[in-house]
């Protein structure tokens, strides 16, 4: 995932870091929760992580790519924790670990919780 023509592309360790942030909370819930399989809740998962200057990166479209692979896995323990009203920390944690680096995913979670 490391680009060696940008070594000093601050952009690659933001995507690195999101993309460490998701595997860690997967991991976390294939752990303590039983997926629903198969749900789809349509979640961007938008890391907002581009080359500042304006050129294609291999290294950032591959973390792209692997936070996207990553957070659709991540929709089936979403969607059970929303759905089924599992503890509410649990979902409250998760929210919290997302914020920093995945607005979108953050308000679109906050606003099935309301549902």
């Amino acid at each position: 995932m490391y680009n060696n023509a940008c070594k000093n592309c601050r952009q690659r360790r933001k995507g690195d870091a999101a993309f460490h942030r998701l595997k860690s909370i997967l991991s976390h819930l294939k752990k303590n929760v039983s997926p629903t399989k198969g749900a789809k809740l349509g979640i961007i998962w938008d890391s907002r992580v581009k080359c500042n200057r304006g050129l294609y990166c291999n290294a950032l479209e591959q973390t792209k790519n692997q936070i996207n692979k990553y957070g659709i896995e991540l929709e089936q323990y979403i969607y059970t924790l929303v759905y089924t009203k599992e503890p509410e920390d649990e979902l409250d944690r998760i929210l919290e670990q997302l914020k920093d680096y995945f607005p979108l995913a953050y308000d679109a979670i906050k606003n099935l919780m309301r549902l």
